[in-house]
């Protein structure tokens, strides 16, 4: 009621250039997706964990023990039915259909390894959040497909983790505790854990992902529950 007396809105947390798609998507029925930006000059490295030292048996008699209990585990063991786990691209993200022809314009161009992406998550994680604060589902709908689209041509690897480390501390910043409910993980929340899982390989190698990890909270619980979901399916 005050913003109608007053005639005026107040978005603090909104920047100028989310508040510029929003009003792009208000008139439009989509957005320009921010762009990419060259990667700097200075030394960027992350630094990677060891990995973990494994006991190896040296004596004779401890290596025939090992075959031999691995043997009979074999003899007694009946594999499970496999089943596939679903690859982080097999996952959807249905646009809505009241989307303008200016979608297929604004789709992710290939990789570029000389450019970062992190503006680009940030941007649609950016139209997620205030989509999801103005209940406007339509713009949820397209800021998830973009960034699923996007984290798909990316090339990960140690030097640009550090931008999808930078997009969960993001997420789990800026949505705050709302981001779920219950036991319900949030679709923006699922798909960055998905991606992490997804490619647990490298990041677990990763000192900056390690030291996320540690830390706790939401972002831990999350990203276990996909891992053991993962696990489950396999």
């Amino acid at each position: 009621m005050q913003e109608a007396r007053e005639a005026c809105v107040k978005w603090e947390k909104v920047d100028k250039a989310t508040f510029e798609r929003f009003v792009q998507f208000a008139y439009t029925g989509d957005y320009t997706a921010p762009q990419a930006h060259l990667q700097s000059d200075k030394n960027d490295s992350v630094q990677a964990c060891p990995p973990p030292e494994i006991e190896v048996p040296t004596k004779l008699s401890a290596i025939i023990a090992a075959k031999k209990r691995l043997r009979e585990n074999e003899a007694s063991w009946n594999p499970p039915e496999i089943q596939p786990v679903p690859t982080f691209s097999s996952l959807e993200f249905p646009l809505p259909d009241s989307r303008t022809a200016l979608g297929k314009s604004c789709e992710p161009a290939a990789f570029n390894s000389e450019i970062g992406y992190l503006d680009v998550f940030l941007g649609h994680s950016a139209l997620y959040i205030l989509g999801d604060f103005k209940l406007i589902d339509s713009l949820k709908a397209i800021a998830l497909h973009r960034l699923h689209k996007t984290l798909c041509l990316f090339s990960l690897n140690d030097k640009n983790a550090a931008d999808v480390i930078d997009l969960a501390r993001y997420v789990y910043t800026e949505e705050g505790s709302g981001g779920t409910s219950g036991e319900q993980m949030s679709p923006l929340r699922m798909l960055v854990c998905e991606y992490m899982a997804s490619n647990a390989s490298v990041f677990i190698q990763n000192l900056g992902f390690m030291t996320k990890l540690a830390e706790g909270g939401e972002f831990a619980q999350d990203f276990v529950k996909i891992m053991v979901q993962r696990k489950k399916k396999r």
